[in-house]
């Protein structure tokens, strides 16, 4: 389980690099400093105060480019509390889901529901991309989206898709997702009801669509 705390949001200004062990105290330089954090593996728990103590949250492996005003710059020491969970497929589909919908809400966005037709055609497409070992919106002898979409029978009136690669929970591609302009957009546009979600060797793939 390893973390790497940094001064600034957004992942910039002095970093810890990559830490692995608890902090009672996490030194006079970072004392209160704390404004962004990755966490690459495990559920940690930061403290307002030194020697675990005081007011506390836990995070989940994941980028966290901006604390809450609440907790930006006041952490003072922090700890590991247990490894990440290790969802099914299954339970991965439904934990983007979650995810995605915990970003509209935020922005006025109603939530999306999972379509299964979706699923297949991001699975699909997920699979594919693994099998030629690239991530690209369309592979070579793959049909473009809307025909991807369209062969599963869903009948759209819009579409639109994200991809991922490199990210090891559902917390931390949908992280990415919204970090990045584009992706951002198309995980909180109004105008989607459905997804569909793929998923394989680190391979990621949102399928969205108005029906």
């Amino acid at each position: 389980m390893s973390i790497e705390i940094f001064i600034d949001s957004n992942f910039s200004g002095a970093t810890s690099g990559r830490l692995d062990k608890d902090s009672s105290y996490v030194g006079d330089f970072w004392n209160d400093k704390i404004s962004s954090v990755k966490i690459y593996s495990g559920t940690w728990e930061f403290f307002e105060d030194v020697n675990y103590q005081g007011r506390s949250f836990r995070l989940n492996a994941g980028n966290y480019p901006v604390f809450s005003n609440d907790w930006n710059d006041v952490i003072s020491s922090f700890k590991q509390v247990g490894a990440s969970p290790a969802p099914s497929n299954g339970g991965i589909a439904q934990r983007i889901l979650d995810l995605t919908n915990v970003e509209r809400s935020r922005v006025g966005s109603s939530p999306l529901s999972l379509n299964s037709q979706l699923m297949t055609a991001a699975q699909t497409h997920t699979d594919l991309m693994i099998k030629d070992n690239q991530l690209s919106h369309q592979l070579p002898g793959e049909p473009s989206l809307g025909g991807r979409i369209s062969q599963t029978g869903y009948k759209w009136s819009a579409i639109a898709e994200n991809i991922a690669q490199g990210y090891h929970t559902p917390e931390s591609v949908v992280s990415g997702w919204v970090n990045h302009p584009g992706h951002r957009e198309n995980l909180l546009s109004p105008q989607y009801q459905h997804l569909g979600v793929g998923y394989g060797n680190d391979l990621w793939t949102q399928d969205f669509g108005k029906s």
